[in-house]
């Protein structure tokens, strides 16, 4: 009686453990994160900069660049964060294109992935893609969601409202400038001639217009 006691136990606590699992490894999977020097040239999975100091206030642009897995954060055109990210892998690759933050949730819960934990989540699609914190091994390894490191998620959550406008890119999508953008932010698809404009809509012609003023550049970028 007493083995027989002994090995329900034991039996008992290896499902206990098998259920338990999926919830303790995803919340030990999120990467917290290392706040670097704002000019660190190079950045290693989890690291970030922050200094939204050097430009205080203004609207913010994020900036998701898919082929260096980094996202870059403007405000009033001034860059003030910088991020390692993981996107979605081979199979479930990021969208790429010119999104607005839809809806923004300290605590959130996948619907889709049953028990995934997403915190600071800020969505760009109804159909599953958001930002939020997350695992960052280094590569692309989401299912489509734009991964951050957890400190990191929260500051940009700090920043950002229903509406800011998101740009997700890769070196097919859009020019070099855009994909890997400097501390201030233009977004121009070319140097404006005589007449004091560039106008291309034959690289877009459909989809969301989005229009930023930009207070440094004295100049307003259109995006589709």
């Amino acid at each position: 009686m007493q083995k027989s006691l002994s090995l329900s136990v034991t039996i008992l606590g290896a499902f206990s453990f098998l259920f338990a699992a999926p919830h303790q490894s995803y919340a030990q999977a999120h990467t917290k994160g290392r706040q670097v020097a704002p000019f660190t040239p190079a950045l290693k999975a989890g690291d970030y900069a922050w200094h939204p100091d050097l430009s205080p206030s203004g609207p913010v642009v994020i900036l998701v660049s898919l082929p260096d897995q980094l996202l870059y954060v403007y405000r009033n055109g001034v860059r003030i964060g910088r991020s390692t990210v993981s996107t979605g892998k081979p199979g479930k690759r990021t969208p790429t294109g010119v999104f607005t933050v839809l809806q923004k949730k300290v605590s959130h819960t996948s619907s889709i992935y049953k028990g995934a934990q997403m915190p600071h989540m800020q969505r760009l699609t109804w159909t599953g893609i958001a930002m939020h914190a997350g695992h960052l091994p280094g590569y692309p390894a989401s299912a489509g969601c734009v991964r951050l490191p957890i400190d990191f998620a929260a500051k940009l959550f700090s920043v950002t409202g229903i509406g800011t406008t998101v740009i997700i890119a890769d070196n097919k999508s859009a020019p070099s400038h855009t994909v890997r953008p400097g501390m201030v932010f233009s977004g121009k698809a070319g140097t404006p001639s005589g007449s004091g404009f560039v106008w291309t809509p034959d690289k877009a012609t459909k989809g969301p217009v989005s229009i930023i003023m930009s207070a440094p550049d004295r100049k307003i970028y259109v995006y589709r």
